[in-house]
């Protein structure tokens, strides 16, 4: 793509790790570069150049998340995150300030690696909070995050309630995991719905527009 002369911009980049492969290859040959990925380090890393952020960041998500929290009542928090993890990163280090200003209790981080969803998601369910905002990195473990929920739910325990962030969402995740996603709750970047998007993709398409769609044809519109 950097090598062929006719290609003026590439649209794509949906998780935040093949952006950070694509984005310096792309703004060193100056071609524009619209990504998807919501990963705030990207865009810090990139002020300037040809790459566009055509997505809010992660740290935006962060706040709607807690928000969320506020709106449903909630008193207590915590986080499930991979602290390695480009994608994931930002919540971890977000999430304790924001908490803080928005005077919810933080009852704490919970991390997590390749080999420790699942233990680290039922210590994190099992910790009191009200509410678990879960960032997964990988649409794969969302199963074992609901499955730990599920599990400490079936043996009569308190349960917290769970909000996910965009990586919960996508055709891609019912297709791989089917019913252990019935029920989950987050936020995902998508249209506004008073532009109509929505309405005129289901019309033209006879399907719901899935995580990104949206974007890719605002960026298609900004290239025109």
């Amino acid at each position: 793509l950097c090598k062929r002369s006719e290609i003026i911009a590439v649209i794509g980049g949906m998780e935040s790790d093949n952006a950070a492969i694509m984005a310096p290859m792309l703004t060193r040959h100056e071609k524009v570069f619209m990504s998807l990925a919501t990963s705030s380090d990207l865009m810090r890393a990139y002020t300037n150049t040809s790459f566009w952020a055509m997505t809010e960041s992660d740290i935006t998500e962060c706040e709607i998340l807690l928000s969320k929290v506020i709106n449903y009542g909630g008193k207590s928090v915590a986080l499930l995150a991979d602290p390695e993890d480009p994608s994931t990163r930002t919540f971890n280090d977000w999430f304790s300030f924001m908490a803080k200003e928005m005077e919810l209790e933080n009852v704490g981080i919970f991390h997590y690696s390749d080999a420790s969803v699942y233990s680290a998601s039922e210590h994190a369910v099992a910790a009191g909070a009200d509410f678990v905002i879960c960032a997964p990195s990988e649409v794969e473990y969302v199963g074992p995050m609901m499955e730990a929920f599920r599990e400490r739910a079936a043996q009569n325990h308190a349960v917290p309630r769970l909000l996910f962030t965009d990586m919960a969402y996508g055709v891609n995740v019912l297709s791989k995991l089917g019913e252990v996603c019935e029920g989950i709750e987050g936020v995902t970047y998508c249209a506004d719905p008073e532009s109509g998007f929505d309405v005129t993709y289901d019309v033209y398409f006879d399907d719901e527009p899935t995580i990104g769609e949206s974007q890719v044809y605002d960026a298609a519109m900004l290239l025109g």
